[in-house]
């Protein structure tokens, strides 16, 4: 398996497996689950995203619309991923 595609599924499963781990409750042994995802989950996902998205090319055969959302498009990867 290479290297890179072993790291993201790490990343995946241990997303996967924090993602629904439930919090105890306030003393009385009930299970309850937090509306905000955690700092180590919220850095996961990034790690995933940055991973698996790569800036878009275009060609001159593209509508002006179409080169403007690639180009949104990247910049948001740049400013996310810091590529």
């Amino acid at each position: 398996m290479i290297p890179l595609k072993r790291n993201w599924l790490i990343v995946i499963v241990t997303m996967a497996l924090t993602g629904c781990a439930a919090q105890m409750g306030s003393g009385e042994g009930e299970a309850t689950t937090t509306d905000s995802p955690s700092i180590g989950n919220q850095m996961a996902g990034k790690l995933a995203a940055c991973l698996l998205f790569d800036p878009i090319s275009w060609s001159a055969k593209d509508t002006d619309q179409t080169i403007f959302e690639i180009k949104r498009h990247n910049q948001k990867i740049v400013r996310y991923c810091d590529k």
